[in-house]
């Protein structure tokens, strides 16, 4: 639970925390089953990727990224202006790159290759 807890404190940081997502992110701290699949959709926030970038200067988005879907953990799926949906990550030290026409595709992809091995082992629940 870590990583809710180091959400909290990014969004605390924040000169204008949302409320609302604190009080999501509380909620799930407060549960002692693991977050769940979608648990972790319900924390994605659609956001300009101007405004991400500014937030976390780390991340590295494509050139035709319009805006980004912001997910606990500081994990991203872009939106590309043509409308599909692109996510990468590390897993063992390889880049995985992944794209597609459906949000949930590439929510699952991140879910089930990185987020739930890298972050919950086995305590992570579908």
């Amino acid at each position: 639970m870590d990583i809710i807890k180091r959400e909290i404190d990014i969004e605390n940081a924040k000169g204008k925390p949302d409320k609302f997502y604190l009080a999501k992110l509380r909620t799930m701290l407060d549960k002692t089953n693991p977050i769940t699949f979608n648990d972790f959709v319900d924390t994605g926030r659609i956001t300009p990727k101007e405004v991400v970038m500014k937030e976390d200067p780390t991340a590295l988005f494509r050139e035709d990224t319009r805006d980004v879907v912001s997910y606990i953990g500081q994990n991203y799926i872009e939106i590309q202006s043509d409308g599909k949906f692109y996510t990468q990550f590390n897993v063992e030290g390889t880049l995985v790159r992944y794209g597609s026409t459906q949000l949930f595709e590439a929510e699952k992809v991140l879910w089930e290759s990185y987020i739930k091995p890298t972050f919950y082992g086995q305590q992570a629940e579908d």
